[in-house]
């Protein structure tokens, strides 16, 4: 992760900062505090200096295997699988899970995988064009998960012709999930640019619907399947691949940022040096506000221009949601 300071660094900013405090108070503002009013200050300069879309703020990352999610699958042929509409009760028995259909490791709900929130999908009927899509919200035994949404009548048998949890863990051919959750820069990510294929080039959002039209168990899209396809889902991103292609290659997502967090003495603040005193400006004047001490004359210019930072951009922000050209 690059950060766009040469020079200073948490520390540095911290050592500053309590100096510009003993001008106006003999209180003290603890490391943690300043650590959290300066990453906290560090992102709303950005917005503050309208830098959100800044090429600055724009990085990407390689979505490795690791990140792939567990899951798994059963068709018509797997017995045992039930669903009860009254308790929305999905049941799988022992012997899918460890039938060969779902990740290794995985043996039961309650080993192998954190299950909760998972994305379930089924097909009741062969030939049905209904595809329920819901999620699990609790787990309630080994073979036992309740449904956050009610299907609207019980299947079982034969009647269950297909269904997934997850999405099987592998990014070949089909669709895979990706867990950015689990990437340690994730709270820092604004929102993605684009997801890039090693071999096929430019990947294609889709939104949520169309994704799964598209990917649906009853045949992928005919004009999808030299395509590879995404949409993010909070921490998930969900990505089809084209049945005609055989691997996906690398895949990089790209994303804006806010300013990544400092959390060692020794990281670099996430902004220009040039923007530097206006964090140290900002910094002291919370500090000062979190003490409850009066703001001194000497410091009142600097608050001044902060808060016409801050009407300037709440205006336009205003003007962009009430103007009818930028209304839907």
């Amino acid at each position: 992760m690059q950060r766009l300071s040469t020079y200073w660094t948490l520390g540095t900013l911290i050592a500053h900062g309590q100096a510009r405090l003993k001008d106006f108070t003999e209180e003290a503002v603890s490391h943690d505090l300043w650590m959290e009013i300066f990453n906290a200050g560090a992102g709303e300069l950005q917005r503050l200096l309208e830098l959100t879309d800044a090429d600055e703020y724009r990085d990407s990352v390689v979505l490795t295997s690791n990140l792939l999610c567990k899951g798994g699958d059963w068709h018509t042929a797997d017995t045992g699988v039930t669903y009860t509409n009254a308790t929305k009760t999905l049941h799988i028995p022992t012997a899918i899970f460890t039938g060969g259909n779902f990740s290794a490791g995985i043996t039961n709900f309650n080993t192998g995988a954190n299950f909760l929130g998972a994305i379930v999908m089924f097909r009741p009927a062969v030939g049905s064009a209904d595809i329920f899509f819901t999620r699990i919200a609790s787990i309630t035994g080994n073979n036992d998960v309740v449904l956050a949404d009610a299907y609207g009548s019980d299947v079982s048998g034969a009647g269950f012709d297909i269904g997934a949890m997850i999405i099987p863990g592998a990014l070949t051919s089909g669709v895979g999930s990706i867990n950015i959750g689990q990437l340690s820069l994730y709270k820092s990510i604004d929102r993605i640019n684009g997801i890039q294929s090693s071999l096929y080039g430019e990947c294609y959002m889709r939104s949520q619907s169309d994704f799964w039209g598209i990917t649906k168990p009853t045949g992928y899209h005919p004009h999808y399947k030299n395509l590879i396809i995404w949409y993010r889902d909070g921490e998930m991103v969900f990505i089809g691949i084209g049945t005609n292609l055989s691997t996906p290659g690398t895949l990089t997502m790209h994303y804006f940022h806010t300013p990544y967090p400092m959390v060692l003495d020794t990281d670099l603040v996430d902004i220009r040096d040039s923007e530097v005193n206006m964090l140290l400006d900002l910094g002291v004047l919370k500090g000062l506000e979190t003490l409850k001490v009066p703001i001194p004359q000497v410091l009142q210019a600097a608050q001044s221009r902060l808060q016409a930072l801050r009407q300037a951009v709440d205006e336009k922000k205003a003007k962009l949601l009430t103007d009818p050209v930028n209304k839907p």
